[in-house]
């Protein structure tokens, strides 16, 4: 957990840095990004290298499990595209989980599989197979 310069405490949900591990470790995983709306970058970026999470044995800052951050204004869409690009996966290769309702147009628009989070609950294990199940069945049904 981190606390801010107003106090108010940032800390990842519960299960998100097993997750995080998780997929870092995982083969067929060709990134782990993190995609955020956000006018303060340097602030993220900045969190993420205090938040440390359980990796391989040691704590490490969570920043290290993140193949790619694009963050700034704009939309989700503009994310997915930069994605893309730098990543080379194919839209449709992706899952996306996110506590915003209007950031589904990712999926309607690009072929994203997005994943809506409960922000009171978070990402827990549960939702993340789900998740990961919507996009077998995706994959199946194209």
């Amino acid at each position: 957990m981190v606390v801010d310069k107003y106090k108010t405490e940032v800390a990842f949900y519960c299960d998100v840095p097993e997750i995080l591990s998780h997929l870092t470790k995982h083969p067929d995983v060709e990134a782990v990004v993190s995609a955020s709306r956000t006018h303060a970058p340097k602030v993220a970026e900045k969190m993420l290298t205090l938040l440390h999470v359980p990796h391989e044995g040691t704590l490490v800052p969570a920043h290290d499990l993140f193949d790619h951050k694009v963050w700034g204004i704009g939309s989700k869409i503009a994310h997915f595209r930069e994605i893309h690009k730098r990543t080379g996966v194919a839209y449709t290769d992706m899952v996306f989980f996110d506590d915003e309702m209007r950031n589904r147009d990712v999926e309607q628009q690009l072929g994203v599989t997005f994943v809506a989070i409960n922000e009171e609950v978070g990402l827990t294990w549960s939702v993340f197979e789900r998740g990961i199940e919507r996009w077998k069945e995706r994959q199946n049904k194209a």
